[in-house]
């Protein structure tokens, strides 16, 4: 994978070309983060108090969220073919979405 100084070296067209799946990766990642916020923001506007369990349960919540970037980033440096990376990424992705059974 270049990196962004490398396109000073090349051009933006062969530096697209060199990085798509890891720009792919990124580009997924970004809209699974985005429906975490927007499931968050949803179960969240209603709420008009909260417990210290839910605060507990909300920052697992948002761990799984904030973990998508770095199992992204392991996913796209093991290559493609490393099957713990990929399992971390599936893993993180269930994880995050099953706040969604909690909701009432």
């Amino acid at each position: 994978m270049s990196t962004a100084r490398g396109v000073a070296d090349s051009s933006t067209s062969k530096f697209l070309a060199d990085n798509s799946y890891a720009l792919t990766a990124a580009g997924i990642s970004f809209v699974v983060i985005s429906a975490y916020w927007r499931d968050h923001h949803r179960l969240f506007e209603r709420a008009t108090g909260y417990t210290a369990l839910l605060i507990r349960v909300n920052m697992l919540w948002l761990i799984a969220i904030a973990a998508i970037p770095v199992a992204t980033v392991l996913d796209v440096y093991a290559h493609h073919d490393d099957r713990l990376a990929i399992g971390l990424y599936v893993g993180i992705v269930i994880f995050g979405s099953a706040r969604g059974h909690c909701e009432t």
